[in-house]
Parts: C-alpha cells; sequence; structure tokens
C-alpha cells in the first residue's frame, strides 16, 4: 500500500507546500532587512544632518566675525557677533528638540 506522500500527488503537494514555505521564509527575512536598513539609513543621516548643521553653525559665526570686523565700530562689532552666536544656538537647539 503506498502511503499519501509517496504517491506523485502527495510528492508535488509536498513540494510546493516546501517552496512556499521557502518564499514566505526568504520575504520575511528581506522585509526585515529592510526595516533594519531603513533604521540604519535614517540613523546616519540625522548623524550626517547634525554633522552639516554644526558645520553650517561655524561658518555662519566666522562670517559674522569677518563681516563685523570690516564694517562696523568696537561696540557694535561685538554686539552683532554676540547676537549672531545667541541666535545660531537657540536654532540648534530648537532643532534637537524637534
Amino acid at each position: 500500500m503506498e502511503s499519501r506522500n509517496d504517491s506523485p500527488a502527495g510528492q508535488d503537494e509536498a513540494k510546493k507546500l516546501q517552496e512556499k514555505t521557502v518564499q514566505e521564509t526568504e520575504a520575511k527575512g528581506f522585509k526585515k532587512v529592510q526595516r533594519e536598513g531603513g533604521t540604519r539609513d535614517r540613523k546616519l543621516w540625522n548623524k550626517l544632518l547634525q554633522e552639516v548643521r554644526g558645520y553650517a553653525a561655524a561658518l555662519t559665526i566666522a562670517f559674522c566675525r569677518k563681516i563685523s570686523q570690516k564694517s562696523f565700530g568696537r561696540p557694535d562689532k561685538k554686539r552683532l557677533v554676540d547676537e549672531s552666536i545667541e541666535q545660531v544656538i537657540q536654532e540648534l537647539e530648537k532643532r534637537q528638540r524637534n
């Protein structure tokens, strides 16, 4: 007597089930890799963005210092630089909260 799995129909059914299981497992693995990759990409993007913001702030401060040295008297220079630095700091703090 031939068992169900030994018959050609049973073997085909078992093979289809096996293929389906492999495909589902691969799909789940692929989705997991995509999610993890997306998380890594977002973290890297945020880190790079923060670095660029830091450079932008430093350039803004340097630019303000150069401009103020050429265009204003000493009291005005100090006030302008102090205001610019304070604005940059406030903007960076605001962005970090978001």
